[in-house]
C-alpha cells in the first residue's frame, strides 16, 4: 500500500455521530471509547466502513456506496452486535467522509474477517486500552 494512502488513513478522524466526545485517532487513547465499551460490556470495538472497496481501485457511485454500506447493517441487524453510525473523515475535507458504523465487541480476528468482506484495505479496531489502532489487510 502507497505510504501516502496509510498517512491520509492515520490523519482521518472517526467520528461517531451524536456524540462529540467520540472522534477516534489512530494511537491516541479516547475515555468516551473506554466508557462506551464499559456501557455495552464489552471489552473491544470495530470503526468500519463498506464504501469504496479497495479505496481508490473500484470507486463506486453513491447508489454503490449507499447499496453497500446497508448490506453492512443489515448484516449487524442480523448478527445481534450493538453500534453506533458514524463516518470517517479527513481534516481536510478531502476526500470526502465515508458512512462507517463503531460496532462493540468485535474481536481483532473478526475486525480483520469483516474488513476482508468488505474489501477494505485497512480497519480501526480498539481494545480494552480504548486506543484506536489501523490494521491492514492488504
Amino acid at each position: 500500500m502507497e505510504q501516502s494512502l496509510k498517512q491520509v488513513y492515520e490523519e482521518t478522524e472517526y467520528r461517531v455521530h451524536n456524540r462529540p466526545d467520540l472522534v477516534l485517532r489512530i494511537g491516541i487513547a479516547n475515555a468516551a471509547l473506554a466508557v462506551a465499551h464499559e456501557q455495552h460490556g464489552v471489552s473491544s470495538s470495530l470503526f468500519l466502513t463498506a464504501w469504496n472497496p479497495y479505496t481508490h481501485e473500484y470507486p463506486c457511485s453513491a447508489a454503490e456506496n449507499q447499496r453497500r454500506q446497508q448490506q453492512l447493517l443489515d448484516q449487524l441487524e442480523h448478527s445481534g452486535l450493538s453500534y453506533w453510525p458514524g463516518i470517517g473523515q479527513h481534516p481536510s475535507g478531502a476526500p470526502a467522509g465515508e458512512e462507517s458504523v463503531l460496532i462493540f465487541g468485535v474481536t481483532r480476528d473478526d475486525a480483520k474477517a469483516l474488513g476482508i468482506q468488505y474489501e477494505q484495505n485497512a480497519v480501526v479496531w480498539s481494545d480494552r486500552d480504548a486506543i484506536p489502532k489501523l490494521i491492514f489487510l492488504r
